[in-house]
């Protein structure tokens, strides 16, 4: 009796799990730092100082560009540019350069971050194939 209980309890954790692992991705929001926005868009090679970001929905679906308002800032950009992605509720960051500051603020948002060179568009659809 007390194995079926064990079992209907490990039952139960696993299914849980599916729907937190479903809701997850379900919640996923991608922004891209790009410096031109627009389709055809390539990744910058500055994370905190992009002079746009891209997002994108779980599918890989444009969303919208909004311009950077860190590019001019002079200390604390990455911490301050990690704050703004977070208020946009980024789940996962694309740069092809993520400095040390921002990597740190990223983190403490549990904010993915990937180093990447490309097409925006191509870049996302890669990540949501391997999610």
């Amino acid at each position: 009796m007390c194995w079926k209980k064990n079992v209907i309890g490990g039952v139960l954790f696993l299914v849980v799990l599916g729907f937190v692992a479903i809701a997850c991705a379900k919640d996923m929001k991608i922004a891209v730092a790009v410096d031109i926005p627009g389709q055809g868009a390539t990744i910058s090679k500055v994370g905190a100082r992009a002079n746009y970001f891209l997002f994108y929905d779980v599918k890989g679906n444009f969303l919208e560009a909004i311009k950077n308002p860190n590019t001019n800032v002079t200390g604390g950009v990455g911490r301050i540019t990690a704050d703004l992605l977070n208020k946009n509720d980024v789940t996962v960051f694309v740069s092809e350069k993520i400095g040390e500051k921002m990597q740190n603020g990223l983190k403490m948002y549990n904010i993915k971050y990937i180093e990447q060179t490309g097409g925006a568009d191509e870049v996302v659809k890669s990540i949501i194939q391997n999610q």
